[in-house]
């Protein structure tokens, strides 16, 4: 049996400022490296986990890093998991992005 786990990047600092941050490869915050290293670590602690994928930007690569450290697992980039694109309305405020 195959169980796949879908878990979001931890906090940017474009999330912090209420930004969409689309394709832009933004790192994390230092608020994001402490929930990749708390929460997010500790919610995977017993659980055995054999690959991880991840899109290819910087915030989803270092989330998965962090929280995957102690677990010596494989971490593959792949672009198509990307998340949206939003063109000219990358990072500005979520209040003006509406994905339909």
């Amino acid at each position: 049996m195959i169980t796949i786990f879908l878990e979001g990047h931890a906090i940017t600092s474009d999330n912090e400022a209420g930004l969409a941050s689309g394709h832009n490869d933004i790192e994390l915050s230092q608020a994001g490296r402490s929930q990749a290293a708390g929460e997010k670590r500790q919610r995977y602690e017993s659980i055995k986990i054999d690959t991880v994928f991840t899109y290819d930007l910087r915030r989803a690569y270092e989330t998965a890093q962090i929280t995957f450290e102690c677990k010596n697992v494989p971490i593959i980039q792949d672009a198509r998991l990307r998340s949206w694109d939003y063109g000219n309305l990358t990072q500005r405020s979520r209040a003006e992005v509406t994905v339909v």
